[in-house]
């Protein structure tokens, strides 16, 4: 049987046990998510700093043909049921070099995901590859938001 040593904690005023070596392993657990954390710690910055553009801008933005890169974080399938009209499906691309985007260019990434997941993920991964920050937009609400507002889509190469 193993021996417990009995320590006392000021802050709650009763025993706690603890087993010989269980503090330095949970010592080592703090330091690995903390360094984890610190590693992070710039993709973490960079997903609280992400540019947002509403739909209605979009819409007069595309009306105008503005001179942006629509990129469509969706599904391959879904893309092909309906997307947003001259927007590029993206989905799958294992390497943003494949993409060969324009640097100069305002990219608005979009998905179907309830909290933009996608569309963030593409847009830091972006950034960590040498895109302009203020370069890339993330539109709000997504795919869904675009089709509530009855907004126009394609299907194919057809408009609607």
């Amino acid at each position: 049987m193993r021996k417990r040593a009995v320590t006392r904690k000021a802050s709650f005023g009763h025993n706690v046990y603890a087993e010989p070596g269980r503090r330095m392993h949970g010592l080592l657990m703090l330091l690995g998510v903390l360094a984890v954390v610190s590693l992070l710690k710039p993709q973490l910055t960079v997903a609280e700093e992400f540019r947002y553009i509403e739909p209605q801008e979009l819409l007069k933005q595309i009306n105008a043909n503005a001179d942006i890169v629509l990129l469509d974080a969706q599904p391959a399938k879904k893309y092909a049921e309906a997307h947003i009209r001259g927007a590029v499906n993206v989905a799958g691309m294992a390497q943003i070099e494949d993409l060969d985007l324009p640097y100069s260019r305002p990219l608005v990434i979009y998905c179907d995901c309830a909290g933009e997941e996608a569309s963030k993920f593409l847009a830091t991964r972006l950034i960590g590859n040498g895109y302009k920050q203020e370069n890339i937009f993330i539109l709000r609400g997504g795919w869904y938001r675009w089709l509530e507002l009855g907004y126009p889509v394609e299907k194919g190469n057809e408009r609607h």
